[in-house]
């Protein structure tokens, strides 16, 4: 401890006040000692405090400044190998979907079904001079006639919806 009880260091006034809340007795010399070592940290957090604080305050400021300047200098690029446009089309026509044909359909319990047996026909509900749906991953495209091509079914597309169709199939 110091010889002169007003130069008490902070450290010195808080173990004096830890032992007068303690139950010991302090005399009014180092009762005021104690009470100038908590006045000097608590002065020493406010100052640090309020200095914080103003910095959080001036810190919002300088990041807006700083965001809006990013904002402004920034300007779309175009990659390499795409035209001025930017569809960005190219990238996609490599992707492989699936694309259906749909002849007609029925409904039957399962007990028609397991009596099914080869030979046996499966009567549609659509006629054989209506037109197929064609149908792109499960969402209704257009409509053709089925046609053979060199052995194969193919079919002839014959209307294709609009776009305002084609968003009241998918709602």
């Amino acid at each position: 401890m110091a010889d002169n009880e007003n130069t008490m260091t902070e450290e010195e006034a808080e173990e004096k006040a830890a032992n007068a809340n303690a139950g010991g007795e302090m005399s009014d010399n180092e009762n005021n000692a104690a009470a100038a070592g908590e006045n000097g940290i608590k002065s020493s957090i406010d100052e640090a405090l309020d200095a914080t604080s103003q910095e959080q305050q001036e810190a919002p400021q300088q990041n807006a400044q700083a965001a809006s300047f990013r904002a402004s200098v920034s300007t779309p690029q175009t990659p390499a190998g795409m035209d001025a446009a930017g569809s960005g089309l190219d990238l996609l026509m490599d992707i492989n979907i699936t694309l259906r044909a749909e002849l007609g359909r029925t409904m039957k319990t399962i007990g028609e079904i397991l009596k099914l047996s080869p030979g046996m026909l499966i009567e549609l509900d659509r006629s054989s001079s209506e037109y197929v749906d064609i149908f792109i991953n499960d969402k209704l495209l257009a409509s053709g006639e089925v046609t053979v091509v060199d052995g194969h079914f193919a079919i002839k597309i014959t209307k294709i919806l609009s776009r305002a169709e084609r968003i009241h199939n998918i709602v």
